[in-house]
């Protein structure tokens, strides 16, 4: 059975010495010196070395808050769910700002590579649905006097 990629032996030594780069830099050796203690080809070959093991014990931490963010607006979500399909003008605001900001923990306002000279920027599009929602609640709004108007007028 083939081991999976992380933990080949090629990536676990590449993860040690990454790891030592780091533990030489918490020591307070300069990047010069850690390119020449571990055989690196340069001092930026030390800096990235020192800099990936940073990103990698900050990854998982960084991946847990994200998945209890993102756990914590689908509950609020669900509790607004029926009153925002109902119409209810408040939860139909709150449900679109917690779709929002789960679609920016997510990533998935961020348009693809090719995309990009098409689609509006996300700042663009969140202006735009602003907007449209703006003009949605002013025309139910508006609807709803005229008609009350409607009515007075009739009588």
């Amino acid at each position: 059975m083939p081991a999976s990629r992380k933990t080949s032996p090629k990536n676990i030594e590449a993860a040690e010495r990454k790891n030592e780069a780091l533990q030489l830099r918490k020591k307070g050796h300069t990047y010069d010196q850690i390119a020449k203690k571990m055989g690196f080809s340069s001092r930026a070959t030390a800096f990235r070395s020192v800099q990936s093991a940073i990103r990698d014990i900050t990854k998982e931490p960084a991946k847990d808050v994200l998945e209890l963010e993102v756990s914590r607006l689908d509950a609020m979500l669900a509790g607004l769910w029926e009153k925002a399909t109902e119409g209810d003008d408040k939860a139909v605001i709150a449900a679109i700002r917690i779709m929002d900001r789960r679609a920016k923990y997510l990533g998935l306002d961020q348009a693809p590579e090719q995309e990009s000279s098409v689609l509006p920027a996300p700042s663009e599009r969140a202006s735009k649905l602003d907007s449209m929602l703006r003009e949605y609640l002013q025309q139910r709004g508006t609807n709803t006097r005229n008609d009350s108007d409607k009515e007075s007028n009739d009588e």
